[in-house]
């Protein structure tokens, strides 16, 4: 029961590794789409 408890810690590990990749990627992405946003709205300001 061991090796099985064993696998399965590393398969979770394995997973939380994997999960605060993607958060860290999406929270460094974030801002910048706000700011792309920001532009696309003072782009559209301005033709008005």
């Amino acid at each position: 029961m061991s090796e099985l408890a064993d696998r399965l810690d590393n398969i979770a590990g394995t997973i939380r590794k994997d999960f605060q990749e993607k958060d860290a990627a999406r929270e460094k992405a974030i801002p910048l789409c706000r700011e792309a946003i920001r532009y696309c709205g003072n782009s559209i300001r301005a033709a008005i």
